[in-house]
């Protein structure tokens, strides 16, 4: 099962990125932006990816991302200042389905193939 952390605020705003990963095939594990418990869950779970929402708390978000430099998962930004991809090259800026990648081992939809 491909796992996605995904870092964001409560409710509608965690929601909406986490549909958007369900979408693409990702099974997402929500945390609150708090830096010391993404660290600890990111070495506990093993996730292929990490998404960070930054509507709602965006310093506790950048916080998140710094906590997240040089450990080797890529990072996709949503809802980000565009100075707050320069952390790292493994950090991308998620406009759109064309930004994250689909999950691994996830048939493609029929009508797609």
């Amino acid at each position: 099962m491909p796992i996605a952390l995904l870092i964001a605020d409560v409710g509608d705003t965690r929601d909406a990125v986490g549909l958007f990963l369900a979408g693409l095939g990702w099974t997402t594990v929500p945390l609150a932006p708090e830096a010391t418990q993404m660290r600890e869950a990111a070495a506990r779970i093993g996730p292929e990816l990490v998404a960070i929402d930054f509507r709602g708390r965006p310093e506790e978000a950048r916080a998140c991302l710094r906590e997240l430099e040089g450990n080797g998962l890529p990072v996709y930004l949503f809802n980000a200042p565009e100075d707050d991809a320069a952390v790292s090259d493994a950090v991308v800026h998620a406009r759109g389905p064309q930004d994250v990648p689909r999950a691994p081992r996830v048939p493609a939809h029929p009508h797609v193939i």
